[in-house]
């Protein structure tokens, strides 16, 4: 495993962790407008989760782009073989599985 490589995918990993977890705080205001039935905070916080929604696909698709680019093999037993390789990376992988 490349040093550049690994760093990398913790980076984007940490990344989309970042992400989920704003993305979840979000859902439980969703759940709270809901129940409310406040019309206008679910508006916006529509807006929010599609936006966070796309920034985790982006990201996604980034990692797994990055993968690509650096493995002949790149399919998901290749990615998940790399990651487990490294504890750090298989504990983010976990958090985010």
């Amino acid at each position: 495993m490349t040093d550049r490589l690994k760093a990398g995918f913790t980076e984007a990993l940490r990344d989309e962790l970042g992400q989920l977890t704003q993305l979840e705080a979000v859902l439980g205001q969703e759940h709270d407008a809901l129940k409310l039935r406040d019309s206008k905070a679910i508006t916006k916080i529509t807006e929010e989760k599609q936006t966070l929604i796309s920034s985790v696909e982006r990201m996604s698709k980034a990692r797994m782009a990055q993968f690509q680019e650096s493995r002949d093999n790149c399919d998901k037993e290749a990615m998940l073989a790399f990651i487990d390789a490294e504890p750090v990376l298989r504990r983010q992988w976990g958090e985010l599985e």
